[in-house]
């Protein structure tokens, strides 16, 4: 069994590759905000585990970001994401990981996730919604 961590939203998660067995028959991932863990079937070919993981980590930021996501909604957006990553390596790094990047870090006012937004249920960081978008929508 391989066990990796991953931080998601300032959240530390454990990352399981390992045989399905009493998880879920025929299983190929599943992921707990609960017990911080993420579970993806090692039996499964190894592109295809990359996807099953990129699923998994959309439910997690729609669970802790209060967004109801459906299966083909969150299987779209995987797809979509590890497209991205995987055909654009170069501009992947140098965005996200060249020099200028590498200081990076959260800002404590994202970090402050304090809160609800009334109107639309989306999170809040010092009482500002975050999600505009669905606001001007309800």
């Amino acid at each position: 069994m391989k066990t990796t961590k991953i931080n998601v939203l300032e959240h530390q998660f454990d990352i399981r590759f390992e045989p399905p067995g009493s998880w879920a028959e025929n299983g190929m991932g599943r992921c707990s905000f609960k017990h911080g863990n993420i579970l993806i079937n090692n039996q499964m070919p190894h592109d295809v585990q990359q996807g099953i993981l990129m699923h998994e980590l959309i439910h997690l930021i729609g669970e802790m970001n209060s967004i109801e996501l459906t299966e083909q909604t969150t299987d779209g957006l995987a797809l979509g994401m590890l497209s991205i990553i995987k055909s654009n390596p170069q501009f992947i790094h140098d965005c996200f990981f060249g020099v200028e990047s590498q200081n990076f870090e959260m800002s404590d006012d994202l970090k402050e996730h304090n809160g609800t937004c009334p109107k639309c249920m989306s999170r809040t960081i010092k009482g500002i919604c975050t999600s505009a978008y669905v606001c001007e929508k309800a």
